[in-house]
């Protein structure tokens, strides 16, 4: 059941994402992997940032009065066992701050491993079933294939594959492609 009420970082963190935007804005993205260098998915843009955190009010603070950003929505998720507060910066690019309800869920593992840092970021795609197949080709797995009916369809590439965090491919269905990022994260709230 999902419920929707409407730090600091390293160098290394805003390095990745400034090469990732970079790379997205010449329309393409080169997963640097092992055999499989070379393989190109065609993205449309950065469509979410999400950061592991311990506190998202200490760190929606911090993106607000230090970065201008504007709070958008507050969601829980009872299933992934995880809050997210989401705002938009510049452009429409929304940063998720993402906050574990249990000592055991995948955002507090990401922090105990990782520390509080870029726990993903989610692209834009046309063709998501291309995109498969393109990965499966040449050998690049992926996971956690899921399809909201009507909304969007998305798969998670593992860290290992993208840049050192993992890449969340999305498909925006319908109406859903002409919406800004910050209309479809409403609406596909209130849809799921």
């Amino acid at each position: 059941m999902i419920v929707i009420k409407s730090n600091v970082y390293n160098k290394e963190d805003i390095r990745v994402f400034l090469l990732l935007h970079r790379n997205l804005l010449q329309q393409q993205v080169v997963l640097p992997v092992g055999k499989a260098k070379g393989v190109i998915i065609m993205i449309k843009k950065i469509d979410h940032i999400s950061f592991a955190v311990k506190s998202l009010e200490e760190t929606g603070k911090r993106l607000r009065d230090i970065y201008g950003a504007q709070f958008l929505m507050h969601v829980e998720n009872e299933e992934w066992q995880y809050s997210c507060d989401a705002y938009i910066i510049a452009d429409g690019v929304i940063i998720g701050l993402l906050q574990t309800t249990a000592p055991d869920g995948f955002v507090a593992r990401h922090i105990e491993k990782y520390g509080e840092s870029l726990q993903h970021i989610g692209v834009d795609i046309e063709n998501l079933e291309e995109a498969i197949e393109r990965l499966q080709k040449n050998g690049i797995r992926y996971s956690g294939y899921k399809e909201m009916q009507g909304v969007k369809k998305e798969i998670l590439i593992g860290a290992h594959n993208a840049f050192g965090a993992v890449l969340q491919l999305q498909e925006w269905l319908g109406e859903y492609k002409d919406y800004t990022s910050g209309e479809r994260m409403l609406k596909a709230w209130d849809q799921s």
